[in-house]
C-alpha cells in the first residue's frame, strides 16, 4: 500500500484459511519510544482480538475507508491515513519473528492528536492507556464509519417491546449516519434512569459505551469483578451539587440514578478504576473469572441471559498516578499465554494472570 489512492482488492479468508493464518502465529514485542508502553499494550490486545483483526488483515477494512473524495479536511485524512498504518503494523506482527517498531503508527498518532486538540497524546509522557484505546477506537471509526439503514418491524405486544423501540431509536440517532465494524464489535449500550423521590417521575435514557468503567472497592484488599460490576450497577443518590432537576417537579432533587445495561458488546472490555479524583490509586487485587464472565444480573435487555464472555486479554499498571508502568498478558491462537512487556515476550501461566495491577480487561462473547 504505497498511498492511500492506490486501490487494493479485499482478499477475503474463508474460515480454513483464517484458522491457517492464525494458528502458527506467535507473539513478539515492540520497541518503547519513550513512554509509550500504554500504547504497546493496546497495541498487544487489540492484535489478539480476532474478530478485528480478521477485518484488517483481510483488507475488508479498505472497503470502508473513506474515499480521497470524500475527505473534507485534514483530521479525516489522518484518521484514514492512521487506519492504513494500522493495517501496515498487524501486518508485520503477524508475519515477523522478531520486535518491531512501531515508529510510523506513534507518528501518526502524535499528528491526529495535535490536529484535533487531543494534545494529552502529544509528546512522549506517559498516557493512560484506557484513555488511548478510546482514543484509537474512535478514530477507526470515524476513518470506516457509513450510513446505515435501521428497520425496526412490527408492533410493541408489552413493555419490554417499548423499551427495545425507545433504545433502537436512541442507537440509531447515534449511529444512522456513522455506523462501524468498530460500533458492531466494541459498542454496548447503557439504560440509565433518574427517579424524582418527590413526584416518582422517571427519566429514561440510552446511550453507548465503548468500555465498561466499574470502580473498585477500597473497604478490603480483595475483592471480586462480581463485587465491582454490583457497585456499578447500584443505585445513587443525586445530592448537594449533583442535584437533578425534575422535568415534571420543575425543581432540583435529590433523585435517584441507576445505570445497568441494556445491550452487550460482542467484545467487552472492562476499565477498572483504579486512580481516583484525589490523584491516588487504588491497588487492590481484583479477582475476575477467565472463562464464563456473565451480565446477567446488571443487564436488563433482550438477550441478557447470552451475555457469557471469555477472558483474552488483560492491560496492567505498575506504579501510581505520576507515571509508572504499563504491559499486557495475551491470549495467544493456541490457548497459552504470553506476557508483553514492551520488547521482551515470555510465556505465562494461567494462575499468575490475576494481579493487583490488572488495569483494563478485554473479553469476547461466547457463542
Amino acid at each position: 500500500m504505497s498511498s492511500d489512492s492506490e486501490y487494493i482488492p479485499p482478499t477475503f479468508l474463508t474460515e480454513k484459511q483464517e484458522d491457517e493464518f492464525f494458528s502458527d502465529k506467535d507473539v513478539y514485542g515492540l520497541r518503547n519510544y519513550g513512554n509509550t508502553c500504554f500504547m504497546n499494550s493496546i497495541i498487544q490486545c487489540l492484535n489478539q482480538t480476532t474478530e478485528f483483526t480478521k477485518y484488517i488483515v483481510s483488507l475488508e477494512y479498505y472497503h470502508d475507508l473513506k474515499k480521497d473524495d470524500e475527505i473534507e479536511n485534514d483530521i479525516q485524512s489522518l484518521q484514514k491515513r492512521l487506519t492504513n498504518d494500522w493495517y501496515r503494523l498487524q501486518r508485520a506482527m503477524w508475519n515477523t519473528k522478531m520486535s518491531l517498531g512501531p515508529k510510523s503508527f506513534h507518528q501518526t498518532i502524535q499528528i491526529l492528536s495535535m490536529k484535533s486538540g487531543r494534545i494529552e497524546f502529544v509528546g512522549h509522557h506517559q498516557k493512560d492507556a484506557t484513555e488511548f484505546f478510546e482514543f484509537l477506537m474512535e478514530n477507526f471509526h470515524m476513518a470506516t464509519c457509513g450510513e446505515v439503514d435501521f428497520e425496526i418491524e412490527g408492533e410493541p405486544k408489552h413493555e419490554w417491546d417499548k423499551m427495545a423501540l425507545v433504545a433502537a431509536d436512541s442507537w440509531s440517532k447515534f449511529f444512522k449516519k456513522e455506523y462501524s465494524k468498530i460500533v458492531e464489535l466494541f459498542y454496548g449500550q447503557y439504560h440509565c434512569t433518574i427517579t424524582c423521590p418527590e413526584c416518582t417521575y422517571k427519566s429514561t435514557t440510552y446511550q453507548p459505551f465503548l468500555t465498561l468503567q466499574v470502580p473498585v472497592p477500597v473497604n478490603k484488599p480483595v475483592v471480586s469483578l462480581k463485587e465491582c460490576l454490583s457497585l456499578f450497577n447500584r443505585e445513587e443518590t443525586l445530592d448537594l451539587d449533583n442535584q437533578w432537576k425534575c422535568e415534571n417537579c420543575k425543581d432540583y432533587r435529590k433523585a435517584q440514578k441507576k445505570i445497568s445495561i441494556w445491550s452487550t458488546p460482542q467484545i467487552l472490555t472492562i476499565q477498572l478504576k483504579r486512580f481516583t479524583k484525589d490523584k491516588k490509586k487504588i491497588n487492590n487485587r481484583v479477582e475476575f473469572p477467565l472463562d464464563s464472565l456473565s451480565l446477567n444480573d446488571y443487564s436488563i435487555g433482550y438477550g441478557r441471559e447470552k451475555a457469557t464472555y471469555s477472558l483474552y486479554a488483560i492491560v496492567n499498571h505498575n506504579g501510581d498516578t505520576g507515571g509508572g508502568h504499563y504491559y499486557s498478558f495475551v491470549k495467544k491462537w493456541d490457548g497459552t499465554w504470553c506476557i508483553a512487556n514492551d520488547a521482551m515476550v515470555s510465556r505465562i501461566s494461567e494462575k499468575d494472570l490475576i494481579t493487583n495491577s490488572a488495569y483494563m480487561l478485554f473479553y469476547r462473547k461466547i457463542e
